[in-house]
């Protein structure tokens, strides 16, 4: 869905509360609730999802939790000291 789209269905009045930092499609059928909102508990399907760490490679939180932004000099250090790979690719900042 283009972010136009999702934030125009973010802010209709829905008849599920949708939480604003996940991505919403309305083709989902199967939703979940996390706390007073309600996020999309698959996009594809269970096992497309499941097998998507093993085939490709994500670095991300669909929740509604809190994020934070890591930036400096040493920030491809601490996420090297926190995971098991290199990252040779990644630039700071």
């Amino acid at each position: 869905m283009p972010e136009s789209a999702a934030s125009k269905f973010h802010g209709e009045q829905n008849a599920v509360p949708v939480a604003p930092n996940v991505p919403v499609d309305p083709s989902v059928n199967t939703w979940s609730r996390f706390i007073s909102t309600f996020e999309a508990s698959e996009f594809t399907d269970w096992v497309d999802e499941s097998l998507s760490w093993k085939k490709t490679c994500y670095i991300g939180d669909w929740s509604p939790l809190l994020k934070m932004r890591v930036r400096g000099p040493d920030s491809k250090a601490f996420f090297e000291y926190l995971s098991t790979n290199q990252w040779p690719n990644f630039q700071p900042n």
